[in-house]
């Protein structure tokens, strides 16, 4: 297995955040660069304080701006190629995308219908979960696959199941994306 390369904390912290709605970071950006200015005032002879306050203002607020703009990027880019798909009314514009590209698309279309939706899956291991639903007190799993056959096995069928069961998810529809020309449009 390939190792992901190491990331520095404040490289996590954006990643992390980048995965929140924009505004979300927008937000935690202005309250940590009030919280880090006000901090060199409430201990004045403290000498580790005023660098501190320096860090949160001139690195960690920036950050979380970062992740804001990647954030926003994001959505746009996911919008966007939900709009593309959905214009087009045949099935090759599922199967021109990357798996990356469906499970974006995937996502797009759940937030359309009303789902707050977080992406667990990625480049690395998701744990069978590649995205979180939520509507209202009900959570819903969504696990992605890119298949090249016309059938499905029942083996990553029951272990969706168990994963399901173990996440305690009310539903998991798992989307299929077939690259053999079977129409598998989620978006009916």
């Amino acid at each position: 297995m390939a190792r992901r390369p190491r990331t520095s904390p404040l490289q996590d912290l954006i990643i992390i955040a980048s995965k929140s709605p924009w505004w979300i970071s927008v937000i935690l950006a202005v309250v940590s660069f009030m919280i880090f200015r006000a901090l060199p005032s409430q201990n004045p002879g403290n000498l580790v304080s005023p660098i501190f306050a320096l860090f949160g203002q001139f690195f960690l607020a920036p950050a979380f701006l970062v992740a804001a703009g990647i954030s926003a990027f994001n959505s746009m880019k996911q919008r966007k190629l939900y709009e593309t798909v959905k214009s087009r009314a045949d099935v090759a514009s599922l199967n021109e995308m990357s798996w990356g590209e469906f499970e974006t698309l995937v996502a797009e279309h759940f937030k359309q219908k009303g789902f707050e939706v977080a992406r667990e899956g990625g480049s690395g291991p998701d744990g069978g979960i590649d995205l979180v639903l939520r509507k209202g007190r009900e959570k819903h799993l969504v696990q992605c696959k890119q298949w090249k056959a016309y059938k499905v096995s029942v083996q990553p069928v029951r272990e969706f199941y168990g994963v399901m069961a173990a996440a305690g998810a009310s539903a998991a529809p798992a989307c299929l994306h077939q690259r053999c020309g079977v129409e598998a449009s989620i978006l009916n």
